[in-house]
């Protein structure tokens, strides 16, 4: 089975963040419960016929009392995914953690025992993980002539007047990966970053918003009224300052251990 590397560390720039090869046994994890409590729910093209091993879709996030629209996709970005987090993985148990019902709105923080272990992409076992999720800023371009976009192909993607390659995430080594919309229809295209960031066939539709949080979705030991486990969401580098976490490193590329 074919397995992508995605881990957000997207930083000033979007070149050379995240792998197009394959190495790792990190399963794909679609979405859980959209619109539901236990999930980040989804506002628009999750459901436009264009999704992709990324997951990605739009939904809204409110930060500092601002509420906007974000791109979220159900992995993290980057070559050499950052951080990884080493929750007390050399001591057999659990370890209490916190974080929110929902990364949408950062409100009613709420403890957390998770099993101990090496949470990232890369980490051969997360036994409490349910999911991994990024957002970041829209970014969408339009064609404003015909134009070809480098596809790896040998003759190019041509690409009309007026069409638009929306929700732009990075991939590695120049390559970046968006929805391609000709008309009423779509498909996911991996073009090369220039063809559209320094092409003068296209203009970007949406501002340089450096936006990025890249976070997990845990599995709690306690359960419900029902007898159903509850669930936490925590931002990665929150996670790193809390008690019992620490740095983890790596061990070789698509292998990650403590240090």
């Amino acid at each position: 089975m074919k397995k992508v590397f995605l881990g957000l560390s997207l930083l000033a720039g979007l070149v050379g963040c995240v792998s197009k090869t394959v190495e790792t046994d990190v399963n794909y994890r679609k979405p859980t419960a959209e619109g539901g409590a236990t999930g980040v729910g989804d506002i628009d093209s999750s459901t436009d016929g264009a999704r992709d091993l990324l997951g990605r879709y739009r939904l809204p996030i409110e930060r500092d009392g601002e509420t906007k629209v974000r791109v979220a996709y159900t992995y993290w970005s980057g070559e050499w995914p950052q951080p990884i987090a080493d929750v007390s993985s050399k001591v057999k148990g659990s370890t209490v953690i916190s974080g929110y019902p929902s990364p949408r709105v950062l409100k009613d923080r709420k403890s957390c025992q998770i099993k101990n272990g090496i949470y990232h992409p890369w980490s051969e076992k997360t036994p409490s993980l349910i999911n991994y999720y990024s957002f970041m800023a829209p970014v969408d371009f339009q064609a404003k002539e015909d134009a070809v976009l480098e596809d790896g192909k040998k003759d190019g993607l041509k690409v009309p007047k007026g069409a638009k390659v929306t929700d732009v995430v990075p991939l590695s080594e120049g390559w970046v990966s968006g929805t391609l919309r000709i008309g009423k229809g779509v498909r996911v295209v991996e073009v090369f970053y220039s063809g559209l960031y320094e092409s003068k066939s296209f203009v970007r539709l949406t501002p340089d918003d450096r936006f990025n949080e890249q976070w997990l979705h845990l599995e709690c030991a306690a359960k419900d009224a029902n007898g159903k486990s509850q669930t936490i969401f925590v931002e990665v580098y929150d996670l790193m300052n809390q008690n019992g976490v620490s740095p983890g490193t790596f061990d070789g590329y698509g292998k990650v251990k403590s240090q």
